[in-house]
C-alpha cells in the first residue's frame, strides 16, 4: 500500500485518484455493497451529527451493525443536507426486518417507518429523566424516581443475563414482571401538572405502546443502547475539525464513501488496515509489481 501513495510526488494526484475510484470505481462498488447489506441485517445502529458541504449546513449519518464471532460488522455513512426519514430510508427502508437502535430523532419515529421495530438508546432516557427531576420538587419527583428505578432495574438484570449469571427463563420471567410495571407506570390514563411530567410520559408512553423502550427484555439479542453509533461518529467528529468537511457535493459522495470503505475493512482486519483498505481500493496486481514487471 507504501507504493501506491508514494508514486507521485504530489499528494494532490493521489486525492484526485481517490475521487475517481470513490465516484465510479472499485471502493464505489464496494460502498454501494455495504449500503445494501444493510437492509439484510438483523440489528442497525443508526446517529447523525452535524457536517456542512461547502457554506451549506449538511448531516453526517452513521449506520453500523454490531460486531459477533462470525461477523466484524460494518460501518456505513451517508452526508445529506437534511436529516429526514427520507434520507434515513435511503438505507432503512420501511420493510426493514431488522431492529433499528436509535436515539429519540422525530426521523425515525415518522408514519412510514411505524412498522420497523426499533430499540430507543435507554441511557437517553435515563439522562433525560436526570434532568428533569433537578428541576423538580415534592410529588412531582414521584413520576421520575419510579421510572428511573424501573428502567435502571432492567438494565441491571439485562447485565446479569448477559454476563450468563442468570438464565433465559429466568430472565424472561424477570423480564415480563419488569415489563409489566413500566407499562403501568406509562399508562395513558395518568394526568399531570408538571409540565417536564406530562411531556415525558405523553413521548415514552408512545414509545413504549410501539415496543420501542423495552424490546431489549422481551428479545435479549436486542442492544440496550446507541453506543455504538456514536462510537463510531467520533472519528468523523475529530476529522470534521480538522478537514473542515468538505468543499462541494462531489467531495461528499467521495468522503462519504472512502470512509465507509476504510472503517469496514479497519473493523475486519484492524492488524492489516493498509492492505486491506489497498486490495478494495487496487484491485489485481500491486503497483509495485507492476512497476517491477518486465517492459
Amino acid at each position: 500500500m507504501a507504493a501506491v501513495f508514494t508514486l507521485g510526488p504530489r499528494r494532490c494526484a493521489v486525492a484526485q485518484d481517490a475521487v475517481k475510484r470513490a465516484k465510479n470505481g472499485p471502493a464505489k462498488q464496494r460502498y454501494e455493497e455495504l449500503r445494501g447489506s444493510l437492509k439484510k441485517e438483523p440489528v442497525v445502529h443508526t446517529d447523525d451529527t452535524g457536517f456542512c458541504i461547502g457554506a451549506k449546513p449538511a448531516q453526517l449519518m452513521c449506520f453500523t451493525t454490531p460486531d459477533t464471532a462470525q461477523d466484524p460488522g460494518i460501518s456505513v455513512f451517508q452526508i445529506r443536507h437534511q436529516h429526514r426519514n427520507e434520507e434515513v430510508r435511503e438505507l432503512i427502508p420501511a420493510d426493514f426486518k431488522g431492529t433499528m437502535v436509535t436515539d429519540r430523532g422525530a426521523a425515525y419515529d415518522a408514519r412510514v417507518l411505524a412498522a420497523v421495530k426499533k430499540q430507543k438508546c435507554l441511557p437517553h432516557v435515563l439522562r433525560n429523566l436526570a434532568k428533569a427531576l433537578e428541576q423538580q420538587t415534592g410529588a412531582a419527583r414521584d413520576f421520575g424516581t419510579e421510572l428511573t428505578r424501573l428502567f435502571k432495574s432492567a438494565l441491571e438484570l439485562r447485565r446479569t443475563f448477559d454476563s450468563a449469571a442468570i438464565s433465559r427463563p429466568l430472565f424472561d420471567v424477570q423480564a415480563a414482571a419488569l415489563d409489566r410495571l413500566i407499562a403501568q407506570h406509562l399508562a395513558c390514563h395518568r394526568r399531570f401538572t408538571d409540565l417536564d411530567n406530562r411531556r415525558l410520559h405523553n413521548e415514552l408512553g408512545r414509545h413504549y405502546h410501539e415496543g420501542s423502550l423495552t424490546r431489549f427484555l422481551r428479545d435479549p439479542s436486542i442492544p440496550t443502547n446507541n453506543n455504538l453509533a456514536e462510537r463510531e461518529l467520533r472519528p468523523a467528529v475529530v476529522a470534521r475539525k480538522v478537514s473542515h468537511c468538505v468543499k462541494t457535493e462531489t467531495g461528499a459522495r467521495a468522503h462519504e464513501c472512502l470512509i465507509s470503505v476504510v472503517r469496514t475493512e479497519q473493523r475486519a482486519h484492524p492488524a492489516s488496515l493498509v492492505d486491506a483498505v489497498a486490495a478494495r481500493l487496487y484491485p489485481g496486481p500491486s503497483p509495485t509489481s507492476l512497476s517491477a514487471a518486465p517492459t
